[in-house]
Formats: structure tokens, sequence, C-alpha cells
């Protein structure tokens, strides 16, 4: 589960990227969503797969890394309008009428990322088994909706 490229890194190098995207070198998150199946992962490490799933937990894992050092509404900056801007594309607004892909989150819930969090056919993170602050909920696209394990168990 720990082989991606690049490569995870130590924690000098962890430390570098938190102040990156606090100061603004770094002005934009994105995921390198990269699922694999479980027999090209769970092999010898030399053998398998770089790659891991990133998605569902991407959010969170920002968020814990970067708690006390970045305001939400920068974290969700880093995640929604920077990726636009380096492609070029208009920032998206919520707007009666108009067709709309969000993400529901609570950023304050604690919670350890299981496999049966992941809604993804893919399992393959290395954040399972991991305490992160932060939740996704679900997310809602041109009227449909997919929501976490956890949200479902909630509104039954």
């Amino acid at each position: 589960m720990y082989k991606v490229l690049p490569p995870l890194r130590d924690p000098e190098h962890i430390e570098a990227l938190r102040e990156g995207v606090k100061d603004g070198t770094i002005d934009s998150i994105v995921s390198d969503h990269r699922p694999e199946d479980v027999e090209h992962k769970r092999v010898e490490f030399a053998q398998a797969a770089f790659g891991a799933i990133g998605l569902e937990t991407s959010f969170a894992v920002a968020n814990t890394a970067l708690k006390g050092r970045l305001s939400l509404r920068r974290l969700v900056e880093r995640f929604s309008h920077g990726p636009r801007k380096v492609l070029g594309l208009p920032v998206q607004h919520i707007a009666e009428g108009s067709p709309v892909e969000i993400t529901l989150f609570d950023p304050e819930v604690q919670w350890v990322c299981t496999a049966e969090d992941i809604i993804s056919r893919s399992k393959n993170s290395p954040f399972i088994g991991q305490p992160l602050t932060g939740c996704p909920l679900g997310v809602v696209r041109d009227g449909q909706r997919v929501l976490s394990p956890a949200l479902q168990e909630q509104l039954g």
C-alpha cells in the first residue's frame, strides 16, 4: 500500500510541503488517484505496482497535516480553485438552476480510515488505519448523490 510515485517522504520533506502550502508557494492540491487491484499490491515491495487511491482521503489527509497552520477556507481553495487556475478553467459558483458538483464534508470530525469507509472498488490506501481529521460525507453532482457509508448509516 505504501509504494507510490513519487514516493512517500521523510519528515523534513513533509514539513517543507506544509510550509509551501501555508505560504502559497503551493497553491493547488490534487489527488493522484491511482487505484490498483489487490493482486498488484500484496506482493513483495519491489514487484508491487505504484499507486494508491486518494480521492476519498485527500482532503482529510491534508486537513490533518495542516491543522492549525492553514485556515479551512485556504485549504478548500487549494483543492477547488487552485487546480482550476492551473488548468485555465473558470471558477464554478453555486447558483439556482445551475448544474452543481460539490463535496459535502465535516472538517472537524475525527475518524480512523478503514477499508469499509472507502467507496471505490479498489482499497489500496496507505491511510487505512490512520487517524484523520475531516471526513467526506458525500458528493452531489447534477442531482445525483453518493453518500459515505457513515452518512448513509446516519440517514438510514
